[in-house]
């Protein structure tokens, strides 16, 4: 059983339910970044991914905005091998592209990397 199994198991959520709320998501306008759209994770429940490619280095989109967490903060999925990483400034954090990111795979990042950056 994997993570997302047994968060199914421990909270009594259903698969249809996560389905449903999923679809809710497919419409929302990424802060005028409609090309990121949710994703049915393989790592776990809901995740991220671009209709487009990025190269090393690459400014993907915001995950915080003057303090406010967009759905980049939310929907990313953790990786021991990210694929992104957030760079944190006073009030805003931005997503870039660790190696080469292609259409339609899935954003990950290192939550620790990112956390002990983070300087909290």
């Amino acid at each position: 059983m994997n993570d997302y199994e047994t968060f199914l198991k421990e909270t009594g959520i259903t698969e249809e339910s996560i389905q449903q709320n999923m679809s809710k998501l497919t419409h929302y306008n990424f802060n005028g970044f409609e090309w990121i759209y949710p994703i049915f994770s393989e790592i776990q429940g809901i995740g991220l991914a671009s209709k487009f490619g990025y190269s090393a280095g690459e400014f993907i989109c915001p995950a915080v905005i003057s303090g406010y967490r967009t759905p980049a903060a939310r929907y990313i999925n953790h990786s021991s091998d990210p694929n992104v990483e957030a760079r944190f400034g006073e009030l805003n954090v931005s997503i870039h592209a660790l190696k080469e990111i292609k259409p339609g795979e899935e954003f990950t990042c290192d939550y620790a990397l990112n956390y002990s950056k983070s300087g909290k």
